[in-house]
């Protein structure tokens, strides 16, 4: 699996329902749309995405998404960053957490400038660059901490937790009742008497 940088500059498009969008992400709705992801053509489904801010403030992190169908051409969608979204290479991605970045972001640009964070070039000029795996697995304790647990990595969890079945309730009056003890009869062994000795008489 891998992880990959998209970008939303607002001065190139309007996102006008972000906040609707937002809520329903957050009441647990699923929200779809694709994504222009440049001229990166090997996105595959299950791939994770970090949305970032660009150009005007707030700047930063404010989404996370999973990759729901592969990188492909559109040839008449309205898609971010592209012209009447006409062969334009996209992927579709559905939401894990969207914080309304018209208002504030999950993890600021000036906090991708320290740490770990610094060693990577986060004003990126097109969607669709991947990041380092020890990036992003700092960048997802990161948002973890400031943001809440993704629903990806809830999965996961889920996943590993050992999960306890429970008896129906047939099983349960099997085991409420009390065993019958078997009386097995036991075969008596036959004694076998001696054979009495005849002494033959001698003439």
């Amino acid at each position: 699996m891998a992880t990959y940088l998209f970008s939303w500059d607002p001065n190139k498009w309007d996102w006008r329902n972000i906040k609707e969008q937002s809520d329903s992400v957050a009441n647990g709705s699923p929200v779809s749309r694709p994504w222009n992801c440049g001229d990166a053509r090997r996105i595959f489904v299950g791939d994770r995405v970090y949305l970032i801010r660009q150009s005007k403030e707030p700047r930063g992190i404010f989404a996370t998404a999973e990759v729901t169908r592969g990188s492909y051409e559109a040839t008449n969608i309205d898609v971010q960053d592209a012209v009447h979204g006409k062969n334009t290479l996209v992927v579709d991605i559905q939401f894990e957490m969207l914080v309304n970045a018209a208002k504030k972001v999950g993890i600021s640009r000036t906090d991708l400038g320290k740490g770990a964070f610094s060693k990577f070039q986060w004003d990126i000029k097109k969607s669709g660059e991947k990041i380092p795996d020890n990036i992003a697995e700092a960048l997802e304790k990161e948002w973890e901490s400031k943001v809440g647990l993704t629903s990806a990595k809830a999965k996961r969890w889920k996943k590993s937790k050992p999960v306890r079945r429970k008896k129906n309730a047939n099983a349960r009056r099997r085991s409420a009742r009390p065993k019958k003890k078997l009386n097995r009869k036991r075969k008596k062994k036959r004694s076998v008497k001696p054979k009495k000795q005849l002494n033959g008489r001698r003439k």
